[in-house]
């Protein structure tokens, strides 16, 4: 993979990170019983959008690419991004429900988890690109771990 290649991969993972949290940021407003719950989410996508923005791109694009970045893992990341803001559109009109939201958060983190490469959870060494996306992953993981037992604590089908 190309040098632009990566710096396009780095951009569209920047992209998904803010979507989701501004989907959650939606959702905080939108579903008070659950709000507290929605902003935390949401800070820490917005935190998962800092760790890839504040990685030295330079540094990253020397280091090499890791095995395993496919190019059409970048339009995935894209495709997942409109999708979200599709959902932001529709939600401004009409506030999801709780159980929608919940279940449409779980998808995304679960579909997230993928986009950030679940081999890279693995694989050993890989350089700070991979680095920065198993981070990455993990937190995506925890998210969906704390979406299930919310959503079991409160009964959300």
């Amino acid at each position: 993979m190309a040098h632009d290649d990566v710096a396009a991969l780095l951009d569209a993972a920047i992209q998904l990170e803010l979507g989701v949290s501004r989907l959650y940021l939606r959702f905080h407003h939108d579903l008070p019983d659950d709000s507290a719950f929605w902003w935390q989410l949401a800070l820490e996508e917005k935190n998962h959008a800092a760790l890839l923005r504040s990685a030295d791109r330079m540094a990253l694009l020397a280091a090499g690419v890791p095995a395993g970045l496919l190019p059409g893992q970048v339009q995935e990341l894209r495709d997942l991004t409109a999708r979200i803001e599709e959902h932001l559109v529709r939600y401004a009109g009409t506030p999801a429900a709780r159980a929608e939201a919940f279940t449409l958060a779980l998808e995304l983190e679960q579909s997230s988890g993928e986009s950030h490469f679940q081999n890279f959870m693995e694989a050993d060494g890989g350089g700070p690109l991979a680095r920065i996306f198993q981070a990455l992953n993990r937190g995506d993981m925890d998210h969906a771990q704390r979406l299930r037992a919310y959503m079991a604590e409160h009964g959300i089908a």
